[in-house]
């Protein structure tokens, strides 16, 4: 009975691992892992669950803008493992005056959100976006690590700031999560009175308020309690944050609809809700990068990472791995020739990165057109999703790519606000001729020399007595055009969109063909 009532409400679940913070003694590190996972959805409600933190200047002072005649702060994506001490100062002494504005982000909402004035709280500001059709009550909840302290004395150790226009649940709980006790709070959207998104509605392609704003440890905390509250002794405080929607049709309230499609707030859904979700593992070395992903893990990078020489990293079939590059750069050099060359090689599995740069050279003799260097490959039924990530191909060889798709068996690449940067051409589909290619591409940037984005051996438009009866039937799954894409030349060409290889067709950024 339950199951149908959910399939009658149209309606979305997003898990997101977002946040630890590193226990060493009285030294913690609060860290994010947002890529979603265990996605279910019916109908046309979605949502994403974003996090960011403030910019912090070269002296420590935060950043800030004029943001709608408003002094604001300059807003980023959060970042692991940041530093979290004991605070220094008051944190029951008002906000200080200036706002948080999303628009500087392009979202649409408005209005601030102020922030405590004492040294080392951490900002920690989790927004949901409606990436759907339809309108969409929304709550978080978050799962705050408690180990093996009271739910009485969790309080004394550890707090976080919410914004006003979420309501906060009172009957919060200690439960235990895969084996280890969390404090979880639900935090339900209403929206900002007649302003924006009146009874918590959120309206398609619009972003709530932040819910979770900061979060902060107690100076009265010991070495002690830090011990205690990490329960699965990582090394690190462990915070889960979970984002649910539904329809708002037929319901008054937000709450009462969320309670219908998803189960009330207790410790048996929240369980059920939190249960499997993989804690990320930070990572400072190629090698250990290498092993968690190959062996399908959950990862982030805590420096700047330089792969050995021609290191090739395959996600191999059955594996789902995610990367978040935490705003760093993980490269490679490559010297092989006469072959062609992957830094990563999506072979079957699916491989999520976000945030960051991968970058790959080639420094040994130029190849010509005997071998390519490919940056990210995806073949045999690959997935690749990126999101905030700029892939960069500083050649050395004539033929290079950014990504590179293979489909000997059904491949697909998922960008988001994406860089594509090669010598010689960002994105490439090498039709075989007899499986599926999946590119989608939204608000991103391809660079080429003659070609941004070349689709070799599509046959749609082409001559078809150059080409097989198998070829023909080849399928090619393409949403690139009129989603706010750029398409560079470095080179001369008809257009950086170039479908065939000996007999040519060039489109432009919104798909009209220019020959």
């Amino acid at each position: 009975m339950k199951k149908k009532t959910k399939k009658a409400m149209s309606m979305l679940f997003v898990v997101a691992l977002v946040a630890i913070i590193g226990v060493a003694g009285m030294l913690a590190y609060l860290s994010s892992e947002d890529d979603d996972v265990n996605v279910m959805t019916m109908g046309n409600v979605n949502i994403t669950q974003h996090e960011y933190e403030r910019v912090v200047n070269a002296d420590g002072t935060y950043k800030t803008d004029t943001i709608d005649g408003v002094t604001s702060y300059v807003l980023k994506d959060f970042t692991q493992e940041k530093p979290l001490y004991p605070f220094v100062g008051a944190v029951n002494n008002g906000y200080d005056s200036t706002e948080v504005r999303l628009a500087q982000l392009g979202h649409n909402s408005r209005g601030g959100m102020s922030m405590l004035p004492a040294a080392n709280v951490q900002d920690k500001l989790v927004v949901v976006e409606n990436t759907g059709e339809s309108d969409a009550y929304v709550r978080t909840l978050v799962a705050f690590e408690a180990g093996s302290v009271a739910e009485e004395d969790w309080w004394k150790k550890i707090s976080y700031t919410k914004h006003f226009t979420w309501d906060e649940t009172q009957d919060w709980f200690v439960t235990e999560i895969d084996g280890n006790n969390y404090y979880v709070v639900e935090f339900v959207y209403k929206g900002y009175g007649n302003v924006q998104h009146p009874n918590g509605v959120l309206t398609p392609g619009d972003y709530t308020y932040n819910s979770l704003a900061q979060v902060y440890m107690f100076d009265t905390a010991t070495n002690e309690d830090v011990e205690a509250i990490d329960g699965n002794d990582n090394g690190m405080f462990d915070i889960l944050v979970l984002s649910q929607a539904t329809q708002t049709n037929g319901f008054a309230d937000a709450k009462t609809a969320l309670d219908t499609a998803f189960g009330a707030f207790n410790a048996t859904n929240v369980v059920e809700w939190f249960k499997g979700t993989e804690i990320p593992t930070g990572v400072a070395t190629a090698a250990e990068l290498t092993a968690a992903l190959t062996a399908g893990k959950d990862v982030y990078l805590t420096e700047d990472v330089t792969a050995d020489a021609d290191t090739t990293m395959v996600i191999g079939a059955g594996t789902d791995a995610a990367l978040d590059l935490n705003g760093h750069t993980l490269s490679v050099e490559n010297t092989r020739t006469a072959t062609h060359n992957f830094f990563i090689d999506v072979k079957g599995g699916t491989l999520t990165v976000s945030d960051g740069t991968v970058a790959m050279k080639h420094t040994g003799a130029n190849m010509g057109w005997n071998g390519a260097t490919t940056v990210i490959d995806v073949t045999a039924g690959g997935v690749l999703n990126l999101e905030k990530v700029t892939v960069k191909n500083e050649g050395g060889t004539d033929m290079n790519f950014g990504v590179h798709l293979n489909n000997w068996g059904e491949v697909t690449l998922n960008a988001n606000n994406c860089v594509f940067d090669a010598t010689y051409c960002g994105v490439r589909v090498f039709n075989s001729g007899y499986d599926m290619n999946n590119v989608t591409i939204k608000n991103s940037t391809l660079k080429g020399a003659t070609r941004a984005f070349w689709v070799h051996n599509y046959l749609g438009d082409l001559n078809s007595a150059q080409h097989s009866d198998e070829a023909i039937k080849a399928r090619l799954n393409l949403d690139i055009y009129g989603n706010g894409n750029n398409f560079e030349l470095t080179g001369t060409a008809t257009s950086p969109i170039r479908y065939g290889f000996g007999t040519t067709v060039f489109f432009d950024e919104n798909g009209n063909k220019v020959n």
